[in-house]
C-alpha cells in the first residue's frame, strides 16, 4: 500500500473523482471538516476554501461528481460545487432551504446517488425519526422514499440498471430493499 497524503486535522468520510478546471480528473476527500483535493505530484491533500464550523461525523458523507459539480453533505443540506475558469463557487442545495421541509423529512445527508442523468439521491438519517431518500429534479427536493419505521436509518443507496426494470436499493436499518426507479424526466402536466 502507498499512503499518497495524510491529513492531519480532519477525518475523511468520502471520495470521488472530480474534474478539475484544467479538465484534469483528481480525487477530492469530504472529511469531517469540509472538502480535500489530492494533488498526486506534490503528495499532499489540500483544503478548498470551504470550512464547516462543526465537525460532525457525516459532514462531507456521499461527496460525488453530478452534472459537472461536486456535490457534497454537510448537515441537513446538500452543498454544490461548481468550478467556472478560474473561479470556485459554493451553493447550497438545500433541502433545509427557503422554508425547507415537514419536521418528519428532517435529518442529515448521509449518502448521494448521483449515477442518474436526470435525478440527483440523497439519503436523509432522520435519527429516531423515519429516515427518507429525497429527490432533487434541478429545482426542488421531493420525498421519493420514506422508512417504513423510525429509529431505522437509511444510509446507503445505489442505482442500478442490471435488472429489466432499473432499480433504487437503498439499506434501512439491517434490511436491503428496493424500489423501481426510471432515469428519465417527467411532465406531470401532461
Amino acid at each position: 500500500w502507498t499512503n499518497l497524503a495524510i491529513i492531519y486535522d480532519d477525518t475523511p468520510t468520502g471520495m470521488c473523482i472530480y474534474e478539475q478546471a484544467d479538465g484534469d480528473p483528481a480525487v477530492y476527500i469530504g472529511t469531517v471538516r469540509g472538502p480535500y483535493v489530492v494533488d498526486f505530484a506534490a503528495g499532499k491533500a489540500y483544503k478548498l476554501q470551504i470550512r464547516f464550523s462543526d465537525a460532525h461525523a457525516d459532514n462531507g458523507r456521499g461527496i460525488a461528481s453530478w452534472n459537472g459539480d461536486l456535490i457534497f453533505g454537510k448537515g441537513g443540506n446538500a452543498r454544490r460545487y461548481t468550478v467556472l475558469g478560474r473561479d470556485a463557487q459554493v451553493t447550497d442545495m438545500g433541502p433545509n432551504k427557503e422554508d425547507g421541509l415537514p419536521g418528519r423529512l428532517m435529518g442529515r445527508v448521509v449518502a448521494l446517488e448521483t449515477s442518474m442523468e436526470h435525478f440527483l439521491l440523497a439519503a436523509i438519517d432522520a435519527g429516531d425519526q423515519k429516515s427518507t431518500i429525497l429527490k432533487w429534479t434541478s429545482s426542488a427536493w421531493h420525498p421519493l422514499v420514506e422508512a417504513d419505521t423510525a429509529n431505522e436509518p437509511i444510509r446507503c443507496l445505489a442505482f442500478s440498471t442490471l435488472t429489466s426494470v432499473p432499480r433504487l436499493y437503498f439499506g434501512q436499518g439491517n434490511s436491503i430493499w428496493h424500489i423501481p426507479l426510471y432515469d428519465i424526466t417527467s411532465n406531470p402536466v401532461q
